[in-house]
């Protein structure tokens, strides 16, 4: 009876944990609803001290965003045959091309569309993020905003490596980690236009 107890209320904390939303800050939107959220936009405009030049707003991008081609792998139809001594590696590859940084450019308005990637800097950068970047100068200051947000792991392990999806809010989509990547490419930006 005892040991019953224990599985329910270990099964049941399981169960809380695996639902966990991850807690939005005030700059994010979010889209979906309450059984399935995915993180939509990393807002991270701000008012400068000095103004912005837009060719200066163009070359801070060009150096703080990458584009670079991404390699992802899973080893699902890796196995091993333990009485033989002897490991199997079916490890799938494929590599999403890289590209050009800025998708779009219009001088009069002062606004540009870049398209980038990052890895995080919070572990072993396992984690890689897709985003689209738009960026403007108005009376108002500097838009960076983050939209069409998608992760993957480099390297899914045993587990069929899917590719690139929208982040989830939950827990263990590691959300936290793909807002981290994307403030630190917007905080290299707001370095660079100091």
């Amino acid at each position: 009876m005892h040991a019953t107890k224990i599985i329910c209320l270990s099964t049941a904390l399981l169960l809380c944990a695996c639902t966990t939303v991850w807690k939005a800050p005030d700059n994010v939107k979010i889209r979906g609803n309450k059984d399935t959220a995915y993180l939509d936009v990393a807002d991270f405009s701000y008012k400068p001290a000095q103004p912005v030049d837009f060719s200066k707003l163009k070359t801070c991008i060009a150096e703080s965003v990458t584009n670079r081609a991404v390699t992802l792998t899973d080893s699902a139809n890796s196995f091993s045959r333990p009485l033989m001594g002897v490991h199997y590696s079916g490890s799938n590859s494929h590599t999403i091309p890289g590209g050009d940084i800025f998708k779009m450019l219009d001088e009069p308005r002062r606004t540009l569309f870049a398209s980038g990637n990052t890895s995080s800097h919070i572990d072993s950068s396992n984690d890689v993020a897709q985003f689209d970047l738009h960026a403007s100068l108005s009376d108002d200051g500097v838009t960076l905003k983050f939209i069409n947000i998608t992760s993957a792991q480099r390297f899914s392990g045993m587990i069929r490596n899917e590719g690139f999806a929208p982040v989830e809010l939950s827990t263990g989509a590691r959300t936290q980690v793909v807002y981290d990547a994307l403030q630190d490419v917007a905080n290299r930006i707001k370095t660079c236009l100091q």
